[in-house]
C-alpha cells in the first residue's frame, strides 16, 4: 500500500484506547488497517492489547491469544460489531473492508515474532497490594496479592492501591487507568500515579501520549488529563521527561530535579515549567503518602484510609470494616520526656526517655447488626522498627491522649482491645512488621489495637 498515509502513533493509540473502552468501530478499524501497513510499527503489541481486553478472553486471565485465536477474534468481532452499525447503508463494502482489515492485522502479527509478545502477555510481572478501605475497581474485583501480567489494564475508579513491580512501587490514585507494558514500563491513560524507584528499578518509565517520564533513581508523580496533557513533579532524585510530537516521535528531553515540575501537551506542543500550581499534581499524592505514614505494605485483610477525617469517630458501629482491619495513622513524632512502661503483646516493655514514636490504630468492626462472627487476618510492614503493640482495653485507654488521633471519639473501654483466647497479634523477629488474626464474639462487634513504631524522622 504505497500511497497509504502515515498514521501518527498518537492517533493509533487513541484508537486502541477507544477500542479497549468501547469496542471496535468502523473508524478505529480503518485506522488500524492503515497503520499496520506502514513500516517500522510494532502493531502486534497494539493488536494484542485489544484482544487481551476483549470479553471473550476475560473468562480466563491466563489465556494468551494465539495466532489462530487472534485471527478468529479479530475477524468475527470486527465483522459483527461494525456490520451491525453499517448494515443499512454499507453492508457489502463493510464486510469487504473488515475482511481486508483482519487480513492486514494478521499479516502484521505474522511479521513480528508473535511468541515473544505472547510470552510478554503471559508473564507475571508484579502484584497489587496495600488497597485502601474505599478501593473500587472498574471492571473486575481485584484483591490484595492480585498478580499482574504484561498487557494487563488496571482501572481504579476510587481509592488507592499499590502496584509492586521489580524494584518499583507504583501508587495508583483513583480514578486512574494504566496498562502494564512491561516490568519496567507502564502506560498511564488517565489519572495519577506516584512512583518510588529503588536502584534495581533504575530506568522505570511512565508513558503517556504526551511524554515518557524516565526515572534516574527517584520518587515522582505523573498526572494525565485529556484537556491539560501530562504533568510531572519530582519529589526526590531526577527524571528525564522525553516529550513527544503528535506522531509519537521524541521532540525534546527535559531534565527535572527534586522540587521541579513541568506540564506538556503533545497536540499543541506546549511546555509549561512555571506558572501552574504544583499542588494540583502533588496535593493528593502527598496527602495519601502522609496518611500512609511509615506503613510500607498492607497485606491480606489490612486496609488504609485515604482521608483521616473518615476515622474521627471510632466508636462501635460507626466505621464498619466487614472482614478487614483498617489501620489509622495517629500521632507522629511523639517524644517521650521520661521512661514509659507499657503492657504490650510481647510483655511489659519500657521505652526510654527521648524515644520518638509514630502511632497507628488498628480498627476492626463487623457492625452491630452482623449475625455471623467474622475474622480478619493479614500483615502490615513498617519502614521503622515496631516498638510495641498495645492490645488490652486498659492500655488503649491509657494511651489515647498521648498517641491517639486528635479529635477522635473512642468506644467505652469495655468494648475495645483484643480477647487473648480469640485474637492474636505478633511482632516479627526483626520487628519490621506485625501479623494479626482477629475475630469478634456475639454481641460485640469491635476489636482495636495500637501499634507504636520508631518515628520516621525523629
Amino acid at each position: 500500500m504505497s500511497d497509504a498515509r502515515q498514521v501518527p502513533e498518537h492517533d493509533l493509540r487513541a484508537a486502541v484506547d477507544a477500542s479497549l473502552d468501547h469496542g471496535h468501530s468502523p473508524a478505529t478499524i480503518d485506522l488500524i488497517n492503515e497503520a499496520v501497513a506502514q513500516p517500522g510499527l510494532d502493531a502486534t503489541l497494539e493488536i494484542l492489547r485489544i484482544a487481551h481486553a476483549d470479553s471473550k478472553l476475560e473468562r480466563s486471565r491466563d489465556e494468551v491469544p494465539t495466532r489462530s485465536r487472534l485471527a478468529q477474534l479479530i475477524t468475527t468481532d470486527s465483522q459483527e460489531s461494525a456490520a451491525a452499525r453499517l448494515r443499512t447503508r454499507q453492508s457489502t463494502r463493510t464486510r469487504a473492508l473488515l475482511l481486508a482489515s483482519a487480513a492486514a492485522l494478521m499479516l502484521a502479527a505474522a511479521a513480528v515474532p508473535l511468541f515473544i509478545v505472547e510470552d510478554r502477555a503471559a508473564q507475571p510481572l508484579g502484584h497489587v497490594t496495600s488497597l485502601s478501605a474505599n478501593a473500587r475497581w472498574a471492571d473486575r474485583e481485584i484483591v490484595d496479592g492480585f498478580v499482574v501480567r504484561g498487557l494487563d489494564r488496571l482501572e481504579l475508579e476510587a481509592g488507592t492501591a499499590i502496584l509492586e513491580l521489580p524494584g518499583v512501587r507504583v501508587d495508583l490514585l483513583g480514578p486512574v487507568a494504566v496498562t502494564i507494558e512491561s516490568g519496567a514500563r507502564i502506560r498511564l491513560h488517565k489519572g495519577m500515579v506516584g512512583a518510588f524507584v529503588a536502584a534495581a528499578g533504575h530506568g522505570f518509565t511512565v508513558r503517556t501520549d504526551d511524554l515518557d517520564a524516565v526515572d534516574l533513581g527517584t520518587e515522582f508523580a505523573v498526572a494525565r488529563s485529556i484537556v491539560e496533557g501530562t504533568s510531572v513533579a519530582v519529589t526526590d532524585g531526577v527524571v528525564n521527561a522525553i516529550l513527544k510530537d503528535v506522531s509519537g516521535n521524541e521532540s525534546r528531553v527535559v531534565e527535572l530535579f527534586a522540587g521541579q515540575q513541568a506540564r506538556f501537551e503533545a497536540r499543541e506542543q506546549t511546555l509549561v515549567r512555571d506558572g501552574f500550581d504544583v499542588a494540583e499534581i502533588l496535593g493528593r499524592f502527598m496527602r495519601v503518602r502522609e496518611v500512609r505514614g511509615g506503613i510500607r505494605k498492607l497485606s491480606g485483610g489490612a486496609r488504609a484510609f485515604d482521608d483521616i477525617s473518615d476515622a474521627l469517630d471510632l466508636r462501635e458501629g460507626v466505621v464498619e470494616t466487614g472482614g478487614r482491619v483498617y489501620f489509622v495513622p495517629e500521632q507522629r513524632g511523639v517524644e517521650l520526656t521520661e521512661p514509659v512502661t507499657l503492657e504490650t503483646v510481647s510483655g511489659r516493655t519500657t521505652l526510654p526517655a527521648g524515644t520518638v514514636i509514630d502511632s497507628y490504630l488498628a480498627h476492626y468492626d463487623i457492625g452491630r447488626g452482623a449475625t455471623v462472627v467474622e475474622g480478619g487476618n493479614g500483615a502490615v510492614s513498617f519502614g521503622t522498627p515496631v516498638l510495641g503493640v498495645l492490645a488490652t482495653a486498659a492500655a488503649l485507654t491509657e494511651t489515647d491522649e498521648t498517641f491517639g488521633l486528635p479529635g477522635a471519639a473512642f468506644a467505652p473501654a469495655a468494648h475495645r482491645g483484643l480477647e487473648p483466647d480469640e485474637d492474636a497479634v505478633k511482632v516479627t523477629s526483626d520487628r519490621s512488621a506485625i501479623t494479626f488474626d482477629v475475630a469478634t464474639t456475639p454481641g460485640q462487634s469491635l476489636d482495636q489495637f495500637r501499634v507504636l513504631v520508631r518515628a520516621r524522622n525523629p
